[in-house]
């Protein structure tokens, strides 16, 4: 097995950046979104379970949502920093192509 180099682990930095950024804007979108539909099948004043049912359901919701966006940056970053010889990415937009294809 080769080493992996030090500096090879910030070969994917451009694709954590992207997919953390993007996955988060999604995530509170979606969190805001989520809750504030499903408050409104309740009354006025909620309960506590009703407040913490709400709050769970939206973040698992939002975390199913942004996990969509966030696990393909993710597999390029793994992609270029343990194996880039097997895949040969060049950059985050190549390797968004060659997956693709």
């Amino acid at each position: 097995m080769k080493l992996i180099r030090f500096a090879n682990l910030f070969k994917g930095i451009n694709a954590v950046i992207y997919g953390y950024t993007f996955s988060s804007l999604l995530y509170f979108y979606a969190y805001i979104h989520f809750k504030e539909s499903w408050q409104s099948h309740f009354d006025s004043n909620l309960t506590l379970m009703q407040t913490l049912y709400t709050s769970f359901f939206s973040s698992a919701a939002a975390e199913i949502c942004a996990l969509w966006l966030y696990y393909p940056f993710d597999l390029i970053k793994t992609r270029m920093q343990t194996s880039n010889h097997t895949f040969n990415y060049h950059n985050l937009l190549d390797a968004f192509i060659k997956i693709w294809n």
